[in-house]
């Protein structure tokens, strides 16, 4: 069986085109450039591409003529969301929540629809730093390191020592 794996405009406006039918919405949702010319225009030129007919036609003859009927790669990321609805889908029924939250979580990093942090460590040579890049990293390390306690000092006495005397010299 034939899997769309590339997702190249062209494959996308395919896929599109099988799910609604609608050649100006699957030229849009493949995210071609219409360059000065109406969009419709442009979908139903796209639409009549011979590589376009070809595909079609090829997809007809396995059987796909409708969205459903695309097999889903199961490495790519619709196809990881499909395992994770089962997964879902199981532990719910188990009633095991804490696989049922971890599964939802993956598909919403898989979406985009969680924030990650990701760590970057990169090192520079001083030497190939100019000195304001090189002031703003230190400034920015030495305000973000821990301080250390403050010694409070409350009561003290303190005795003026002349100059003169300190050095060891006695002038009369």
């Amino acid at each position: 069986m034939c899997v769309l794996m590339a997702e190249n405009p062209d494959v996308q406006f395919v896929k599109e085109y099988i799910k609604s039918g609608d050649a100006l919405l699957a030229f849009n949702r493949a995210g071609y450039q219409t360059g000065g010319v109406g969009a419709k225009v442009m979908a139903e030129r796209t639409l009549a591409r011979p590589e376009i007919k070809i595909a079609l036609s090829v997809l007809a003859d396995f059987g796909i003529e409708k969205a459903d009927d695309i097999p889903v790669n199961p490495l790519s990321r619709d196809g990881l969301i499909e395992k994770l609805d089962a997964i879902h889908e199981v532990a719910m029924q188990e009633t095991a929540l804490p696989s049922a939250i971890n599964a939802v979580k993956a598909q919403a990093q898989l979406l985009g629809y969680m924030d990650q942090n990701v760590t970057i460590t990169h090192n520079v040579r001083a030497s190939e730093l100019s000195l304001e890049d090189l002031r703003a990293m230190v400034s920015k390390e030495l305000a973000q390191a821990p301080q250390p306690p403050m010694l409070m000092i409350e009561d003290a006495e303190y005795t003026e020592v002349d100059d003169d005397e300190e050095n060891g010299d006695e002038t009369e």
